[in-house]
C-alpha cells in the first residue's frame, strides 16, 4: 500500500465511500452494502454509481484516476430486505465523467403528512475529489489515465485527418 492509499483510505473514514486494493492500485466507490449507508441509498433511490479507479506510479509520485459508471439497480430479495445489484451502463463510460444530478420527491407519507420524502443531490466530483485531497495532502500529482490519452489521441488524429481532407478539398479547387 502506498502512502497515497492511506491518505485517501484517512479522507475517506466516516463517508459512505470505500477504498479498496487492487492489482495495480486501488478503486474508490460508495459502499452501497454497508448498513450505515444503506438506508439513505436505497431511499433516497441511487440509480447510478462511478468505481474511481486509482493508478498511482510511486517512482514518480504520480497517479492516474479513471471512472467507471454503473448503473445500479436494487433488488427485494424474499425477505423484505433490498439489495443493490451493480450492472453495466448501456452506454458505459470510461475516463473522466462529470454528472451532476438531483432528484426531489413530494408525496404523502405513512402517516398521512404530505412532504418531503427525497432530497437526493448526485455530483460525480465528490470522489474523485476525495482522492485529489489525499494525494495533495501526500504530494502526489495527477495525470492522465490511459482511457483519456487513448481518447485524446484519437480525438487528436481526427482533427487532424479532418484538416488534411479540408487542405486537399481547398488545393484541388
Amino acid at each position: 500500500m502506498t502512502d497515497l492509499q492511506a491518505a485517501v483510505e484517512q479522507r475517506a473514514l466516516g463517508t459512505p465511500y470505500v477504498v479498496e486494493t487492487v492489482d495495480g492500485g486501488f478503486d474508490v466507490r460508495l459502499d452501497l452494502v454497508n448498513q450505515h449507508w444503506h438506508t439513505l441509498f436505497t431511499t433516497q433511490g441511487v440509480l447510478h454509481t462511478f468505481v474511481f479507479h486509482v493508478r498511482p506510479d510511486p517512482e514518480r509520485r504520480t497517479y492516474s484516476i479513471t471512472d467507471d459508471e454503473y448503473a445500479v439497480t436494487w433488488t427485494r430479495l424474499g425477505t423484505g430486505a433490498v439489495e443493490p445489484v451493480l450492472a453495466a451502463a448501456k452506454s458505459r463510460q470510461v475516463g473522466t465523467v462529470r454528472e451532476f444530478s438531483s432528484q426531489k420527491i413530494w408525496a404523502w407519507d405513512d402517516a398521512g403528512q404530505y412532504g418531503k420524502v427525497v432530497d437526493y443531490r448526485f455530483d460525480s466530483e465528490e470522489g474523485r475529489a476525495l482522492v485529489r485531497a489525499g494525494a495533495e495532502a501526500a504530494g502526489w500529482k495527477q495525470t492522465m489515465g490511459t482511457a483519456i490519452r487513448v481518447g485524446l489521441t484519437v480525438g487528436l488524429l481526427g482533427l487532424a485527418l479532418a484538416l488534411i481532407v479540408v487542405l486537399v478539398l481547398v488545393v484541388a479547387r
